[in-house]
């Protein structure tokens, strides 16, 4: 029996329970990977970590092939696409646990540099 890939049910499932414990959900990218279409200069180490945060993003659409959202960078709109083999990692903001979606063996997950506020893990 052929069984669907698990990494799209995963990562529905790691956003609802982030997003209902009123944390930030991120998620890091292959920036690299075919079709995927992130803003470029953000790239460190083949990767982007995106906030997909229902504040953060409009348009937003996950499904079992792709991620699909609108946000900002720089103040710019930009349009963001990232099909689901290119996701490695799911994760709250404080990235004290990383749920890895990917087989690799060998990558590399940085911090955001960001600062934490209130109710935001």
């Amino acid at each position: 029996m052929n069984m669907r890939s698990n990494r799209p049910y995963l990562l529905r499932a790691f956003y609802d329970w982030i997003v209902d414990n009123d944390c930030t959900p991120y998620i890091v990218v292959d920036a690299h990977y075919p079709e995927v279409q992130v803003p470029q200069d953000f790239v460190t180490d083949g990767q982007i970590v995106l906030n997909i945060a229902p504040r953060a993003v409009s348009s937003f659409e996950m499904n079992n092939q792709y991620v699909q959202l609108s946000t900002r960078f720089g103040g710019m709109p930009i349009d963001i696409y990232v099909p689901v083999g290119a996701l490695w990692a799911s994760t709250p903001r404080k990235m004290v646990r990383v749920w890895c979606l990917s087989q690799r063996t060998q990558m590399i997950i940085r911090r955001p540099s960001l600062q934490l506020g209130p109710n935001q893990c």
